[in-house]
């Protein structure tokens, strides 16, 4: 079978150095030194020189450390990466920076002019090059990024280990991609040597050796031990068997529903809507007008276009909870009558704050879930080790695949937090939840397999190992909200909340007529709990069909008579509405504040040149 395989250096990482490069100088002769050792690194002396036809301050000479290369591999050609190192580099008798692929040759304070030689030195590293059908010779003694002519240029390549008898050279020059000897170089092997010379090369020409060697020719190449990205497969396989263990070895009980007429004594409508879902909402607080209204603590009028009057009756008794009193002096701290209308952002970050204080009223005895750190520990440690995994699983250098860890594993953590945030909404939002985390699943499982499939490419572990991890991480990612376990508490009052969420959404109407019949404020009394529910236009709408009148503590507006339903989408979508407005101009003002800017880093490129400063 033909090994010989039309092989192109793709675009290695052009360095953009800021040097102040118009000509200004020739290169009269370039000679090209290089010893390749058995380990595959060359040592390289490159005599240059030039001559300055206008005062320059020196030379300076790139070095690229990137090149791809295409390889056969199981009789697929692929085009593998590799990640070079330049050592011990140095200028014979001249002032020299160097920083990472470029060496700034001369002084500042002086100039040059007329003709001047630089003898530079460096050490070429190349990495083992992770085939084992055969080992390859395959290098630029001239780089194609010198941006004026050459007048000669001579190259000596010398192999410290023995060459084959059968070994071939191919020489490719002239423009960068050229598959031939454009410029006609002359090469002559000799023993352990090849050299060989040509004239008059044109600016942005390369001169490139290849020669295929025997599996083995090369000892000691340095390459990234496999042994860190094990380690992290290893453990994130172990620490996801052993959160699925836990995972299916926790017992978790489920609420009994049972039938209810009316919420549960000593908890407020907008403690409910926090049970529910676990979440304090801008309704959860909004429901407790209705709520104090019906206990006498406010009365609400209806004002023009959609506007509500809150007046306070009397004041809260000391005992109630801490986020009640906060709402009650949130409305009512400089007067007993407050307007619903052109809220200000004070009143909507204070509004915010209370629902925290709702959330803190669910401790200790009335906690309503155990086992929550636990699964956010496991999604997190599991998530963060196979990330690791994937980072580190390049072979070219180590955080090669950093973005196939980093992004996934960003997913897998939001997702997580997803998931188990509508872990805490399924007893009541059955439906969407249910479509919500098959979406979310989806997502997870493509974006993670897709970056293990990238990083595979050029893992130093087997690509079966990262895509077991994967599937073991996102089972965890998906189940770990199982080890959230309800409390007591919460089982009882949900079984209750439950029932009661049934009846207002089948609302059966022999039962409601009875109950009406013997409490005519029942409606009323329901309505809260009704809105946290998400059911107040259905119970609205049933409502009407009892004709229910006005409550003492709500005043229509006088040009229109009381509806009951716009009564609950007054209360309810208006103050909502306000809310939003408010909030949606506070983040206008702060995305405007924060600014921003968009760039690109990169380019393609050629195998080095160099130029003047």
């Amino acid at each position: 079978m033909k090994k010989f395989l039309i092989l192109l250096v793709l675009a290695g990482l052009v360095q953009l150095n800021c040097f102040a490069d118009q000509a200004g100088y020739s290169i009269i002769d370039y000679k090209f030194h290089g010893l390749l050792h058995e380990n595959n690194s060359v040592s390289v002396t490159e005599e240059i020189t030039v001559n300055f036809t206008e005062p320059r301050h020196g030379l300076y000479r790139t070095i690229p450390s990137t090149m791809h290369v295409a390889r056969e591999i199981d009789g697929e050609t692929k085009v593998l990466k590799y990640r070079n190192k330049i050592r011990h580099v140095s200028v014979q008798n001249e002032n020299f920076e160097w920083e990472e692929g470029a060496i700034k040759i001369g002084d500042a304070g002086k100039t040059v002019l007329g003709k001047k030689r630089y003898v530079i030195s460096y050490d070429y590293i190349m990495p083992d090059d992770r085939v084992d059908s055969g080992d390859l010779f395959f290098y630029s003694v001239l780089g194609s990024e010198w941006n004026v002519d050459i007048g000669s240029f001579s190259f000596v390549v010398d192999f410290e280990k023995a060459l084959p008898r059968e070994t071939e050279f191919k020489i490719y020059s002239g423009a960068f991609g050229r598959g031939d000897n454009a410029l006609g170089v002359e090469a002559v092997l000799e023993g352990n040597s090849i050299h060989g010379r040509c004239y008059d090369i044109p600016a942005n020409s390369a001169v490139t050796l290849y020669a295929e060697l025997p599996e083995g020719y090369f000892e000691g190449a340095q390459k990234l031990g496999a042994g860190p990205v094990w380690f992290a497969a290893v453990v994130a396989i172990l620490l996801c068997v052993y959160g699925l263990f836990k995972i299916f070895t926790t017992r978790k009980k489920t609420p009994i529903q049972t039938v209810e007429f009316y919420a549960p004594d000593g908890v407020s409508s907008a403690e409910i809507g926090y049970i529910i879902d676990r979440s304090s909402d801008d309704v959860d607080l909004i429901s407790l007008l209705p709520y104090l209204a019906e206990k006498g603590f406010l009365e609400i009028e209806e004002k023009e276009n959609d506007f509500i009057l809150v007046r306070k009756l009397k004041d809260l008794p000391v005992d109630c909870p801490v986020y009640m009193r906060s709402l009650f002096k949130l409305f009512f701290k400089k007067s007993t009558e407050f307007r619903i209308q052109n809220l200000s952002e004070s009143f909507v970050k204070k509004f915010s704050e209370i629902k925290k204080e709702l959330s803190e009223e669910f401790v200790g005895e009335r906690e309503l879930y155990t086992g929550e750190g636990k699964a956010v520990f496991l999604n997190v440690i599991c998530t963060l080790v196979f990330a690791l995994m994937l980072a580190i699983s390049g072979a070219e250098e180590r955080l090669e695949n950093l973005p196939f860890g980093i992004f996934p594993g960003f997913f897998l953590l939001v997702t997580g937090t997803i998931l188990r945030s509508m872990a805490f909404k399924k007893n009541f939002h059955k439906k969407r939840a249910g479509a919500a985390s098959v979406v979310l699943t989806c997502f997870s499982v493509i974006v993670t397999f897709g970056a293990v499939a990238l990083a595979s490419d050029s893992a130093v572990i087997p690509a079966g190992i990262m895509f077991f991890a994967a599937v073991l991480v996102n089972l965890v990612n998906l189940l770990n909200s199982k080890l959230i376990v309800p409390t007591k508490y919460n089982l009882e009052i949900s079984g209750k909340l439950m029932g009661l969420k049934e009846f207002i959404s089948k609302a059966e109407m022999p039962r409601l007529k009875a109950l009406y019949e013997e409490n005519p404020s029942y409606f009323y009394n329901i309505l809260p709990f009704a809105m946290v529910f998400g059911l107040s236009d259905k119970w609205a709408k049933v409502a009407g069909e009892f004709s229910v009148p006005k409550p003492d503590w709500y005043r229509t507006a006088g040009y229109s008579d009381f509806s009951f339903g716009r009564m609950a989408a007054s209360m309810n979508s208006s103050v909502r509405n306000q809310i939003n407005e408010v909030r949606e101009e506070m983040a206008k003002a702060a995305a405007s504040s924060s600014g921003g800017h968009s760039g690109f880093s990169g380019g393609g490129g050629g195998g080095g040149g160099g130029g003047s400063w």
